[in-house]
């Protein structure tokens, strides 16, 4: 299972060490007890027979700015393609917050 890393202060400010998107998602919120805006729950998509997101769960909260990073070829554009509704996860819930 992949994993969310939500680093310090401290750690937030260095990014070049971190591997690709099914691997990591980087947060930095003001306010780390504020609602939930996003909920992403064990997403999963593929092509063909190619797994280009594999269980992959994050939450994001309101104020929180996020950094996507990742290679070529690591799902960046998939997930985002996801989230905007311009392509559906084979499995997984996306869940949005309006409060």
């Amino acid at each position: 299972m992949n994993k969310v890393t939500k680093p310090t202060p401290e750690t937030a400010q260095s990014v070049d060490a971190l591997p690709d998107v099914t691997q990591s998602v980087v947060t930095h919120s003001e306010s780390a007890q504020a609602n939930i805006a996003l909920s992403i729950t064990n997403l999963r998509k593929s092509f063909g027979g190619q797994v280009v997101l594999d269980d992959i769960s994050v939450e994001l909260r309101k104020g929180e700015i996020v950094l996507l990073r990742g290679d070529n070829g690591a799902g960046k554009t998939t997930l985002l393609n996801i989230l905007t509704g311009n392509l559906n996860a084979d499995a997984g819930t996306i869940e949005t917050s309006v409060n």
